[in-house]
C-alpha cells in the first residue's frame, strides 16, 4: 500500500502529459540527435518533479478540507496512508 500511496501522492498517471515537450523535436526532425533528446528527457524529468512537488504541496495544504470530501478524502495523504512528515520529506 505504501508504494502505491506514493504513486497517488505523486499523480504519476500525469506525467504521460509531458511527452508533448518533445513536440518541437519532433517537428523538427531532430529526434535523432542524441545531444537534444537528452535535454528533452531532462526537461521532461524536470517537469515531471515540478508537477509531482505541486501536487503534494497542494494535499498537504488541503488535506483537512480533503478528508471531508466524498472523493478526495480517499487521497494519500488526506486518508492517513501517508503521513505528513513523510509527505514534507518527499
Amino acid at each position: 500500500m505504501r508504494l502505491r500511496a506514493w504513486q497517488g501522492v505523486l499523480r504519476v498517471q500525469e506525467w504521460v502529459k509531458n511527452v508533448f515537450v518533445a513536440a518541437p523535436l519532433l517537428f523538427s526532425g531532430r529526434l535523432d540527435d542524441p545531444q537534444d533528446l537528452l535535454r528533452i528527457l531532462l526537461v521532461m524529468a524536470a517537469l515531471c518533479v515540478v508537477a509531482s512537488g505541486i501536487y503534494v504541496f497542494n494535499d498537504l495544504n488541503d488535506r483537512e478540507r480533503d478528508r471531508a470530501h466524498p472523493i478526495k478524502r480517499q487521497r494519500a495523504i488526506a486518508a492517513g496512508h501517508l503521513s505528513v512528515p513523510a509527505a514534507w520529506g518527499l
